[in-house]
C-alpha cells in the first residue's frame, strides 16, 4: 500500500490539451489522468461534487491521481486552473502495479464501439416496484443515452464512498456478488481502489477526508453498459439486498481516463 494524491481540477477547456501533456511529463509521473464528463451520481452531503447548473456537466474536467502523499501539481498548472479539489488516498499496490498496461488493455479492448443506449425504456416503468438505492433516473437515461451517442470507447466511474456507520462488510457483500454475477456480463473491471487518508491529528481535514470513507474507480467497456446493468433486474436484486440502509453517500463522476 501506497499514498497517492488525488486531483479534480476546473481548466478552462483552451488549456485541457497543453495540461494533459504537461501532467504526463511531470515528476513523479500520473498513475492516471482523465477527462471528467458528468456525475452521475451527485452528493447528498457536499455542494462540491455536483453537475454544474448551466452546463449539466461535471465543472471537473480534469482527474489526476499522483504517487505520494500531498504531491504539489505543477504551479503553471495551479495558475490557471478555477479550482482544485484534492486528497490523499492510500492504494494498495494490486492496483497500481502495471497500472499502464492494464490501463492500455481496457482502453483498446473493444473490438467494435458499444452500441448506444436507448433514451427511452423497454417498457413502462412499474410504479409498484421496490426502490432502488441507485435508481436509473430520467436524466441520468437522457446522459447516457446521449453520451454514448457521440463515445461508444471505454469509461472509468469515480466512485466516492462513505457508509453508515457498521456497515462496510454488508458493502463487500455487494461488491462480491456484483464481480461475480455482473461483472463478466457487463464488462466490469476495478481499476483502483483505496482509503482516503484522515489526519487524526487535529489537524483541519479536507472536505474528502472529512466526507467519504473510499475511493474506487471501476471500469465498463461503454457509458451505455452502464445504463444497462441499471435496468437489469439481477443488479436491482442486488442492490435491494446489500446497499438500501448501507452507503451513506456514493457521489460518482463519470470519467475517460487517457493514456500517453
Amino acid at each position: 500500500m501506497a499514498p497517492y494524491s488525488v486531483y479534480l481540477i476546473v481548466l478552462p477547456k483552451a488549456s485541457e490539451a497543453s495540461t494533459i501533456k504537461e501532467l504526463w511529463a511531470h515528476t513523479p509521473k500520473p498513475l492516471t489522468i482523465g477527462k471528467g464528463h458528468y456525475f452521475l451520481s451527485t452528493s447528498h452531503l457536499s455542494s462540491t461534487l455536483q453537475n454544474d447548473a448551466t452546463t449539466n456537466n461535471s465543472p471537473f474536467n480534469i482527474v489526476t491521481i499522483l504517487p505520494g502523499a500531498s504531491t504539489p501539481l505543477p504551479i503553471s498548472i495551479m495558475s490557471i486552473a478555477t479550482e482544485i479539489w484534492s486528497f490523499t488516498a492510500d492504494i494498495e499496490d494490486q492496483w497500481t502495479t502495471n497500472y499502464t498496461e492494464r490501463n492500455s488493455t481496457l482502453l483498446h479492448a473493444n473490438t467494435t464501439p458499444i452500441p448506444p443506449f436507448s433514451p427511452t425504456p423497454e417498457s413502462p416503468h412499474d410504479p409498484n416496484e421496490e426502490e432502488v438505492e441507485f435508481p436509473l433516473t430520467d436524466s441520468l437515461r437522457s446522459f447516457l443515452a446521449s453520451f454514448s451517442a457521440k463515445y461508444g470507447g471505454p469509461v472509468t466511474m469515480f466512485n466516492f464512498l462513505t457508509f453508515h456507520e457498521g456497515m462496510f462488510p454488508r458493502y463487500q457483500m455487494y461488491m462480491n456478488a456484483f464481480l461475480e454475477d455482473l461483472g463478466p456480463k457487463y464488462g466490469v473491471a476495478g481499476r483502483f481502489v483505496g482509503s482516503i487518508v484522515k489526519n487524526g491529528d487535529g489537524e483541519e481535514e479536507s472536505e474528502a477526508a472529512e466526507t467519504w470513507d473510499m475511493m474506487a474507480g471501476v471500469h465498463y467497456p461503454g457509458a451505455a453498459n452502464f445504463g444497462r446493468m441499471l435496468e437489469d433486474e439481477a443488479y436491482k436484486r442486488l442492490d435491494r439486498m446489500y446497499k438500501k440502509g448501507v452507503v451513506r453517500d456514493n457521489p460518482i463522476l463519470l470519467m475517460v481516463e487517457l493514456e500517453e
